[in-house]
């Protein structure tokens, strides 16, 4: 059973969808009978409904052969598992190619199930692969899934070429267990070796919602389906084997999968530190079913960085170096305060306003001087401060932070909202953020003078 999947017990119960749609046969080669799937021979014990989810795949997956060209049933290898589906875009020379590989626990799952992942990448130009492989249920403990998901991409790398693919623009993505497998074949790619694949061939990973550090794991799922034993558990743990990463990563979680993000987070570090471009992405209000769904939601995060990335849009751009800090102290007499710093330390103002004045302090640095009641805090004991950043790019250094994970407390205005404030618009425009400790950092710059 996918004992992984119990995880996503939080979750809603898609009854909905259960009741709404129809499980038909999708494929030249007869699919995994989902009716011996345990999520559906146990329903009760899942507060997802795996059916309901199944049937919607399937019916996705009729519509994606009824609007794409594609090539079904393609052997890797020589079991009826290792066969993988081609779905192509209108015009597919030279294409980039993202071989799909499904979640299920090692105890169950098909490629029949999910060929609607190829939905938004084939609308914009992207050939998808959707592969089965050998399962643990079948008797297939590691390495030999792993293998099968190596011995897709080999066998893309040698043939896409002659369905307009781009063999060496290769990605590789999965959702669960499958997220578990893309997040190994891209943490050391040494392995393509061994496979005649040159390393740059495979450009990214989109792992989702899958464990990367089996090592004490205690989901039985995994254990008895994939890796029963100490040693086999670290090597098919991508955090104990990660050595020449691939060089841009996706990671994604949902919201309502607590018990992942802890090893997401842990893989989204260990590539940053080997030097990979990361995302890291938490689908709002997503449980376990609605983020293998996410790969085909046109107007959704998870499809949007798998573009983004596929397309050769900079993921990792960095922001300009911070250039000057303030560092904003609140009053109850404000003359009082510009007195000091004015008269007696002899600061030069660099902004005068009623309610806030900011003095200089050199190269880099002011202080600023605020009203009681005025501006983000107020007056108390403990004199709290905030540190405000001067910064050149705020809505780089906005979306930086934003997919860094890091609390946001405000967004920058836009172009419209300053302008409806008029002559009232302050004559900054930053956001603000919270750090570890609940301080409020500022990031802001000037707004040029009209």
């Amino acid at each position: 059973m996918d004992e992984f999947v119990r995880t996503a017990r939080r979750g809603v119960v898609r009854a909905a969808v259960a009741c709404s749609l129809v499980l038909g046969p999708l494929s030249p080669a007869p699919a995994q009978d989902m009716s011996t799937y345990y999520t559906v021979r146990h329903a009760d014990q899942f507060e997802i409904d795996w059916t309901g989810f199944y049937r919607e795949g399937n019916r996705r997956t009729a519509d994606a052969r009824t609007r794409f060209p594609h090539v079904s049933d393609l052997a890797y290898g020589g079991d009826p598992k290792q066969r993988l589906d081609l779905y192509l875009p209108d015009d597919a020379d030279g294409a980039p190619v993202f071989l799909f590989l499904h979640g299920g626990g090692f105890g169950e799952g098909d490629r029949a199930h999910y060929g609607f992942v190829a939905e938004v990448l084939a609308e914009n130009g992207v050939i998808t692969a959707v592969a089965s492989y050998r399962l643990g249920s079948g008797g297939h403990l590691f390495p030999a899934p792993r293998d099968d998901a190596r011995a897709a991409l080999a066998w893309l790398h040698a043939n896409i070429a002659t369905h307009g693919g781009d063999p060496e623009n290769l990605y590789v993505g999965g959702h669960s267990a499958g997220g578990l497998l893309a997040a190994d074949l891209g943490a050391d790619t040494r392995w393509l070796d061994d496979h005649a694949v040159p390393r740059h061939a495979l450009r990214g990973i989109v792992p989702v919602s899958g464990p990367y550090d089996l090592r004490g794991d205690d989901r039985p799922g995994y254990i008895d389906a994939y890796a029963p034993d100490a040693d086999s558990r670290v090597a098919a743990s991508p955090l104990a084997t990660l050595g020449h990463p691939a060089p841009l990563a996706v990671i994604a979680t949902g919201e309502r999968e607590p018990s992942l993000h802890a090893t997401a987070e842990a893989l989204d570090r260990a590539l940053r530190d080997a030097g990979t471009c990361t995302r890291r992405l938490v689908l709002e209000s997503a449980d376990h079913a609605d983020t293998a769904l996410a790969f085909a939601v046109a107007d959704g995060m998870l499809a949007a960085a798998i573009l983004q990335m596929i397309m050769g849009e900079q993921m990792c751009v960095q922001p300009s170096p911070p250039r000057e800090s303030v560092v904003f102290f609140y009053y109850d007499d404000l003359d009082a305060a510009r007195d000091f710093y004015a008269q007696r330390l002899g600061l030069e103002p660099t902004l005068e306003m009623e309610w806030v004045t900011i003095y200089r302090i050199g190269p880099g640095s002011s202080v600023g001087l605020v009203q009681d009641g005025r501006g983000y805090h107020s007056v108390a004991e403990d004199r709290p401060a905030m540190l405000s950043i001067v910064i050149d790019d705020v809505d780089g250094w906005y979306e930086h932070l934003r997919a860094a994970g890091v609390p946001l407390l405000s967004s920058p205005p836009t172009a419209e909202e300053v302008a409806a404030r008029g002559e009232d618009a302050p004559p900054i425009r930053g956001f603000l953020v919270e750090d570890p400790g609940g301080y409020t950092v500022e990031f802001f710059s000037w707004r040029a003078s009209d």
